[in-house]
């Protein structure tokens, strides 16, 4: 337009005007300086074709449907005039009326009849990519469901280039603080928000204006930028028309709230999985946890229980939810209510076979602000402190065996001398002289003395020996003959239940000492007029050792205590204490258990298991 109003009006002034002013007539060139200024029209005509010739298809498309309407009702009104002119004679002023009516009749049916013309022109010229535009209206009905942001940009991407058929549509979204290409993903810049703040192209946006981008649309909610739109040229590098721009800038501000929904609900849901899986470790972290869990309220009541609590507490009784904790531990009389907190608190567990385990406490918020939840976490130490309970056991072995091996050679050598000069005195004491029973007593102390040191070095000493087939059933039968006489003299009924034969491996001189030891200790226990039993069976290839007699039993205090040395029920009385610790000490070794049971009404079973294939095992005190 400049180029045109310079090449334009320059001629006129050097031509005209200026000769004109200095007084010189030149018609000629006055009329010749004329011929320029037609340039400043077309100037101005070319700038306008620069800038607008992308509406004039918007314009042409409006003058027409206007220009069709106009002329579709001047020629009804004509039409309707010349019949009047022909029927209405007897109308008079009549049909002056009906003429002004049908005249702002047909002025209101323009707009609608111009609308269904540019409805028309707009299928004819669209054809294909009507759809797709009649679409663009109808987006943010259809991007109401749409949670995923990719999702929604990718189909605002796909409708702009079928609608608009323009040869680019770049869409970026906001993340992390920058504009990252949605669609599509690759081959575009990431982009800064204040790479928006300008006309296209900024700095910024130059490689986008290289490859072609030619329109920029912000979507924008309040002042925050969630995305931006970039915009190729159509067909025949044609850019969109004013008409195009705002409804593209309409359909991107429903798309900008779409937008900034979807990346809310995105959030949410990403918020929602992370919490689901967060519950899902926090659920596998509470079933697989080797510690017993469970939740209480603060009554004791069981919520929840892991699977560890459930085994240790139930096995496969049933569940433990909705029982109390009371129920199923022996809890400390002081808890009414569980404590908020606690620590390394023994408790025993119930059961076919009694545990001990040790309990925590600590507080959870069942609901929200307040401190009425438990957690308890148990473990069962039995094994634990059976093992402590062994240690301590070898280590009291081990000063034992040096206390036996001191006893042998102090105490034996002075003792041997008592026991030799108390037997050559009782041979020079006659049998009916007071002093005979005082020498046999002497005797008697001194061989005592003996047998407990030789018992300690037993009991002190490693349990190798050699193994052989040994009938359990006949070791069983010879040792209750050797006591039958005994027993018959102290009024005791002493009875035998064993097999033909029940063979097993092991140590033949050993296994005789068990059941001596046992059945010393039953007729030992046993008044006048009790009875004493040794039977022998086979069970589940174990042979099956029990001694029970009907004396007045061990009591209960004593039963777990009762294998170890110099425990015994008959303090005073000769017990040395050590018989039943050498028993336990050559069952053992043998692969085998012993334990002792309570006998109804009143009495004692000495319960002894051994494996028939005759396993060793070392030496339980080495």
């Amino acid at each position: 337009m400049a180029a045109g109003a310079a090449a334009g009006f320059i001629p006129y002034f050097l031509l005209s005007l200026i000769p004109q002013l200095a007084g010189a007539e030149l018609e000629v060139l006055s009329w010749l300086s004329l011929l320029p200024l037609t340039l400043v029209p077309l100037g101005v005509a070319s700038s306008l074709l620069e800038f607008r010739l992308w509406d004039l298809e918007d314009v042409l498309r409006q003058v027409l449907a206007t220009g069709v309407a106009v002329i579709l009702g001047g020629v009804a009104f004509a039409l309707f005039n010349l019949w009047l002119t022909q029927v209405g004679f007897g109308l008079g002023q009549f049909r002056t009326v009906l003429a002004a009516a049908a005249g702002v009749a047909l002025v209101g049916l323009a707009v609608p009849v111009r609308r269904a013309l540019l409805a028309a022109i707009e299928r004819l010229q669209y054809r294909e990519r009507l759809a797709a535009r009649q679409a663009l209206a109808t987006f943010a009905e259809q991007s109401v469901g749409i949670s995923d942001p990719e999702l929604l940009l990718r189909r605002l991407g796909e409708l702009l280039s079928q609608a608009l058929a323009v040869d680019q549509v770049v869409l970026y979204r906001i993340a992390a603080g920058q504009l990252i290409a949605a669609y599509p993903h690759d081959g575009f810049p990431t982009l800064e928000p204040s790479t928006l703040s300008g006309p296209f192209p900024t700095p910024g946006e130059a490689e986008l204006k290289r490859l072609g981008i030619w329109h920029r649309f912000p979507m924008v909610r309040g002042e925050r930028i969630l995305g931006v739109a970039y915009l190729g040229r159509k067909e025949g590098a044609m850019p969109l028309t004013h008409a195009e721009r705002r409804l593209v800038g309409a359909l991107l501000a429903q798309a900008a709230l779409a937008l900034e929904n979807s990346l809310l609900l995105a959030d949410l849901y990403r918020q929602v999985e992370q919490h689901r899986l967060l519950e899902e470790y926090l659920e596998r972290v509470f079933e697989s946890a080797a510690a017993a869990l469970l939740i209480c309220d603060a009554s004791g009541l069981v919520l929840r229980a892991n699977q560890r609590a459930q085994a240790l507490l139930a096995g496969e009784a049933g569940s433990i939810h909705g029982r109390r904790l009371g129920e199923l531990v022996v809890l400390p009389e002081s808890w009414p209510l569980l404590p908020e907190r606690a620590a390394g608190v023994q408790v025993r567990i119930p059961g076919e076979r009694e545990r001990v385990g040790v309990l925590s406490v600590s507080t959870v918020e069942l609901q929200p602000g307040q401190r009425d939840g438990r957690v308890v976490a148990m473990e069962d130490i039995t094994q634990q402190l059976a093992l402590e309970h062994k240690l301590a056991q070898q280590e009291r072995m081990a000063a034992l065996g040096r206390l036996a091996a001191g006893l042998a050679h102090e105490v034996n050598t002075p003792v041997t001398g008592i026991a030799s000069y108390a037997q050559l005195l009782r041979e020079l004491t006659p049998a009916h002289d007071p002093r005979a029973s005082l020498v046999e007593k002497i005797e008697e102390q001194a061989f005592r003395v003996a047998r407990i040191v030789t018992n300690l070095l037993e009991l002190a000493r490693p349990a190798g020996f050699e193994r052989a087939l040994v009938d359990l059933a006949a070791v069983a039968r010879e040792e209750w003959l050797s006591v039958r006489s005994e027993a018959k003299r102290a009024g005791i009924q002493c009875l035998c239940r064993v097999p033909d034969t029940l063979p097993l491996r092991a140590n033949r001189v050993q296994l005789e000492l068990v059941v001596h030891n046992l059945l010393r200790n039953a007729l030992q226990a046993t008044p006048p007029g009790g009875q004493v039993e040794v039977e022998v069976w086979e069970e589940n290839g174990t042979a099956v050792l029990e001694v029970r007699d009907t004396g007045p039993g061990i009591p209960e205090e004593l039963r777990s205590a009762v294998f170890e040395p110099f425990v015994t029920t008959r303090a005073g009385q000769g017990g040395t204490g050590l018989g039943l610790a050498i028993t336990q000490d050559i069952v053992r070794a043998h692969g085998g258990r012993i334990e002792v049971r309570p006998r109804e009404p009143h009495g004692t079973v000495m319960h002894v298991e051994l494996p028939r294939e005759g396993e060793q095992h070392a030496h339980p005190h080495h």
